[in-house]
């Protein structure tokens, strides 16, 4: 027999393990030989009607893989190719890599919602900045109204932190290590929101996201990335 080369393909599962005490995501950290089917598994108990798939690349946004939002309804999305997944019961969600390739070594996170397909659009996708400048993202509710919003910034291969959160016509509330001077945040009415960042530095650079919620009819919504 000749030489073998054999690759792995490394998992790192984005949010792995218990997530808002709802969302269970196994295993944490996975190696495997490549060409080999691979399963993660999502269970919820939150008895939310939609489930997603995301996938996450070095330097990269969240891209979702799959979502469902009844049981035994499946949609992929353009990045699906090379994998599957169920819905057989609503807590469950398993995916799986049909034939695990190096390609797809990534983060991977598993979510689940209320919504009825409602979204937040954040614009710029992308921004480039010089040092000592500003940068403005805009967050919106489509579709819906968003009492709540949040803003979350993930630094490369780290996982989401919560910046701050804010209410209609109230004061962002802030996490430590982040202030109203550096990143103030604008949120006059239920379908809008924004972020800015002061005095931009390299140590700024980073994918942020905002998410939405409607708290009279408890909708988590998506959440959506800039990255600069």
């Amino acid at each position: 027999m000749g030489n073998q080369v054999i690759c792995c393909v490394a998992l790192c599962l984005f949010g792995a393990g218990t997530v808002a005490g709802g969302v269970t995501q196994t295993p944490k950290y996975l190696l495997k030989k490549e060409g080999g089917a691979v399963t993660l598994e999502c269970e919820q108990d939150f008895d939310y009607d939609s489930m997603y798939w995301y996938r996450q690349d070095p330097g990269l946004g969240l891209r979702l893989i799959f979502f469902s939002r009844v049981v035994n309804n499946v949609q992929e999305e353009d990045i699906a190719k090379g994998y599957s997944a169920s819905r057989e019961k609503k807590p469950f969600f398993p995916l799986t890599m049909t034939s695990a390739q190096k390609n797809q070594t990534a983060l991977y996170l598993c979510a689940a919602s209320s919504g009825l397909g409602a979204l937040v659009s954040q614009q710029p996708h992308r921004a480039f900045s010089k040092s000592g400048a500003s940068v403005t993202i805009e967050c919106r509710a489509v579709d819906f109204q968003a009492s709540s919003m949040f803003w979350y910034l993930q630094f490369l291969k780290r996982g989401l932190v919560l910046m701050a959160t804010s209410n209609v016509g109230t004061n962002a509330t802030y996490e430590q290590g982040y202030t109203k001077d550096k990143f103030p945040i604008s949120h006059p009415d239920l379908t809008f929101s924004s972020l800015m960042v002061t005095n931009v530095d390299p140590a700024d650079s980073g994918l942020y996201f905002c998410g939405a919620r409607d708290t009279a009819l408890g909708r988590d919504q998506r959440p959506r990335q800039e990255s600069w």
